[in-house]
């Protein structure tokens, strides 16, 4: 199984960073669709255990005591499947 991690960031949309990959959505569900979209068509045929962990430079002081791991999530990415004719 192939892991790929990624620094979540909010700035008014929700960001995936990665060295490779940079994603940008206005909701997390679409941040998710694009991150699978993309690393199933680059790693083909494999599963994919994304984590995303939440930068939490990004949030003010106060909103601190909620918690990172609150944000931070797993994304198991199940290999395309193919359709035959």
């Amino acid at each position: 199984m192939r892991k790929v991690s990624f620094t979540l960031k909010y700035d008014e949309q929700w960001k995936a960073v990665h060295q490779k990959y940079f994603f940008s959505a206005g909701t997390l569900n679409d941040l998710k669709k694009q991150i699978t979209a993309k690393l199933q068509k680059d790693y083909p045929g494999e599963t994919i255990e994304t984590h995303l962990y939440f930068d939490m430079q990004d949030i003010p002081q106060w909103f601190h005591q909620y918690h990172n791991h609150y944000f931070n999530m797993v994304l198991k990415i199940q290999p395309k499947k193919i359709h035959h004719e």
